[in-house]
């Protein structure tokens, strides 16, 4: 019972703001990269799942990332989250989950109204976000391409910017901030159980939404430059990203994944477990691709190495979630998609083959 008077009562503690609130004159901050608008009317007949109907738009617009410079920011680390100094929650710290509800079961209310915040002097930002971790999809979409902001030319004077950080960088985090941090840009480690004041935070805007995985051009011109093999591109391989089932937890899977194979052999797809692959073999297997076909999952974020390909993405349910389709879009590949008739998206399923081959078939000349 008492559990439950406390679920009850959390949203009253817990109220919302934005930085467009805090910074009352952002129009007027300097813009890192104005909006890219992109044609997407192709999205009109795709069957979307529920939450993401809101994207069925002829065009896709990138948000504008202001230079933002916010005083007096408390932050969470167990959450990802950044409180203004009257403790409410900046939204735009939350990528995915925007509603009060969600993020408000986050919150430790004890600690956020009756804990001593200890002092960050200084310089400082968040490298990670709410609820995303260290997924290899969030880690390429969200939190890499905010860090492209801290390039910006009014920071380069700046003698230290600690980027902070709440847990152990994965190798995949580690390879890509030895490429892509300012010289002058320094990752510190905050404790989870510590509420932090920020002397000065430079707020980092994300580069695509919610459900899409649409990067700007400039960003990724500038990405994939410091990122992508020092050698000629050769669109020649054919991959197919397994996801066999291994394990009564294994989700997502395809059950005739055997047979579903043996029609891609045909056409001259290899099979790859991309768990086996480091990050290195991932980014020149994905550099020289003509054509992935892969379930919805984080292996196929991979695409963003690649150019101009093909990419058939398989989803259980018999809606689709976008954030590959535009994905594809920022990087002009050519999407096709597959449904099953599944109920839930995590659930493992069968693939029609003679469905898959078809689509296969009328993709080769």
């Amino acid at each position: 019972m008492l559990t439950t008077f406390k679920q009850a009562i959390r949203p009253y503690f817990i109220s919302l703001t934005s930085v467009d609130k805090l910074e009352k004159n952002l129009n007027t901050c300097p813009i890192v990269l104005p909006p890219e608008k992109v044609e997407t009317s192709e999205i009109l007949k795709m069957p979307l799942y529920d939450l993401s109907q809101g994207l069925k738009q002829n065009y896709y617009v990138t948000p504008t990332v202001y230079k933002t410079d916010l005083k007096n920011v408390m932050y969470c680390p167990a959450s990802n989250l950044l409180f203004s100094s009257y403790k409410k929650i900046i939204v735009d710290s939350s990528s995915t989950v925007k509603t009060k509800e969600k993020i408000a079961k986050s919150v430790n209310i004890r600690k956020l109204y009756f804990s001593n915040p200890e002092t960050i002097e200084g310089d400082c930002t968040v490298f990670h976000t709410f609820a995303n971790g260290s997924n290899y999809y969030h880690t390429l979409i969200d939190h890499i391409p905010r860090l492209y902001t801290l390039h910006h030319k009014s920071y380069q004077s700046l003698k230290e910017i600690k980027v902070l950080c709440n847990s152990e960088l994965t190798k995949v985090e580690n390879f890509f901030l030895e490429k892509l941090l300012p010289k002058n840009a320094r990752m510190t480690w905050v404790d989870q159980s510590k509420l932090y004041s920020l002397d000065r935070l430079i707020f980092l805007g994300y580069l695509s939404r919610r459900f899409a995985g649409f990067l700007p051009s400039t960003y990724l011109d500038w990405f994939l430059e410091k990122v992508r093999p020092n050698k000629l591109r050769e669109k020649k391989n054919r991959i197919f990203i397994s996801r066999k089932k291994i394990t009564d937890k294994s989700t997502r899977c395809i059950l005739n994944e055997d047979e579903f194979f043996s029609v891609l052999k045909k056409y001259g797809f290899k099979k790859y477990v991309l768990e086996t692959l480091s990050i290195e073999e991932q980014i020149d297997l994905f550099y020289n691709a003509e054509f992935v076909v892969g379930v919805h999952g984080a292996g196929l974020t991979n695409i963003i190495f690649s150019e101009k390909i093909k990419l058939l993405e398989l989803h259980p349910m018999q809606s689709i979630f976008p954030h590959y389709y535009y994905l594809s879009k920022s990087r002009k590949h050519s999407y096709l998609y597959w449904c099953a008739q599944e109920k839930e998206k995590d659930t493992n399923f069968e693939v029609n083959l003679g469905e898959i081959e078809q689509i296969i078939k009328s993709n080769f000349p």
